[in-house]
């Protein structure tokens, strides 16, 4: 059952794959299913049997990721939204969308990590989320992020902790 101030009910399904087709070839894959839907009037215009808002019923992603040599990997994945709704009065629908990203990973050392992310690789117009019928917000554009990661061990403790710095344009 979801929790929300709006009596809803959940039908969901999801499925999830991970393997390598080749020792250097890894390829992940997911299914979601969500029939969500108000249980009971709410308001002259939220009525039961409507979708709730925001929850497409079918969510896929596929990701490949191939490590080309012990330094240097890459990736591309594809995600799919189907159609959802602005609000949960069903009157304004969001389109389903498709994106599709890509990554470069470098591993500079034991401790070291740098990676280039790609979000929206074709710079492909999507709406992403709303907050009600009037207020509909684009997905990102084209989205370059350079993240470095490093590994290290609190004093003392043994634990190994990663630092993620992040730089978006």
């Amino acid at each position: 059952m979801c929790r929300s101030p709006i009596p809803a009910a959940t039908d969901c399904s999801s499925r999830a794959a991970r393997t390598r087709a080749t020792p250097e070839w890894q390829c992940s894959f997911g299914y979601a299913y969500t029939d969500a839907r108000i249980t009971s009037n709410t308001s002259t215009t939220i009525v039961a049997g409507n979708r709730v808002q925001l929850v497409p019923c079918n969510q896929v992603s596929l990701c490949n990721t191939y490590q080309l040599n012990p330094t240097w990997a890459a990736a591309v994945g594809v995600i799919y939204f189907s159609d959802s709704f602005a609000s949960s009065d069903d009157s304004v629908r969001l389109p389903g969308f498709v994106r599709v990203d890509a990554a470069l990973y470098a591993k500079v050392d034991e401790n070291w990590r740098v990676q280039l992310e790609v979000e929206n690789l074709f710079n492909r117009g999507y709406w992403a989320t709303a907050d009600g019928n009037s207020n509909i917000s684009p997905g990102q554009p084209r989205t370059f992020r350079l993240t470095a990661i490093a590994k290290f061990s609190m004093s003392g403790t043994g634990e190994e902790r990663a630092l993620h710095v992040r730089r978006s344009r």
